[in-house]
């Protein structure tokens, strides 16, 4: 009996610390600045998070099917109102900003700062790369561009490569499939061997706001959320180059 009281204590005790973890869903632009501010998190609260990037419109699609994130940040407002309109959303806040730029190889003879940004596909050797515009917001944005300045109908079909996300753009880039992309500018930060060619005009797409979503209501998610609106995540924000509001 003694030893059988034993084995639930230890039972109930990892069962408590299993429940204080903590779930993150995250567009994947935000990957370096997110991993930064969960890490302070960790370390002053003692609670572990575990970090997921994707699509947008993937982790909200699997927050609907299994409740199975505390936050969700999403690049695109539209799959905030999915998870409002399923009943998955108990606060929000959109306080970042992003945008668009057009890099290239930089060995490319392409001069930096284009001034005829409406010719983009004599530019194209091999090919130009975006998110699938369907599921990742930065390829949303970039179809959207693509479209308002009559482009995209110049761009022959097999020239356009679409990815799973925006990470993937970079990933497609960086091991040369192709050799022209548009990503967000906060990704174009992170691509050595290529040069941003163009800042992409902010009134040619939708606007690119971050939101961050309450997913479940409880203490220590409600904390977490608090935390990713302080000062000190907003600064880590600032530091990756995103566009704080307010």
């Amino acid at each position: 009996m003694k030893l059988l009281f034993v084995i639930l204590l230890i039972l109930c005790i990892s069962c408590s610390k299993e429940s204080q973890n903590l779930t993150i869903y995250s567009a994947s632009s935000l990957i370096k600045p997110i991993t930064e501010i969960t890490a302070i998190f960790e370390k002053e609260k003692g609670i572990k998070i575990d970090l997921f990037f994707s699509s947008s419109a993937n982790l909200a699609q699997k927050i609907n099917k299994s409740s199975s994130a505390d936050i969700f940040f999403s690049a695109n407002y539209k799959w905030v109102n999915f998870l409002k309109k399923k009943k998955h959303l108990f606060s929000e806040n959109s306080f970042l900003k992003n945008s668009l730029t057009l890099v290239a190889k930089k060995d490319l003879k392409i001069e930096s700062g284009l001034n005829n940004i409406f010719s983009i596909e004599k530019y194209i050797e091999n090919c130009l790369v975006i998110g699938n515009p369907k599921y990742v917001p930065a390829g949303k944005y970039a179809e959207e561009f693509l479209i308002n300045t009559n482009q995209l109908n110049k761009i022959p079909k097999q020239k356009v490569v679409y990815t799973q996300d925006a990470i993937s753009v970079l990933n497609n880039l960086k091991i040369g499939k192709c050799d022209i992309g548009i990503t967000y500018k906060t990704d174009a930060l992170l691509l050595d061997d290529f040069k941003t060619i163009i800042d992409i005009p902010q009134n040619t797409h939708e606007e690119i706001i971050y939101t961050i979503v309450l997913t479940k209501d409880n203490k220590n998610s409600q904390e977490l959320f608090n935390f990713f609106n302080s000062k000190i995540s907003k600064d880590i924000f600032t530091k990756y180059k995103f566009i704080v509001k307010g």
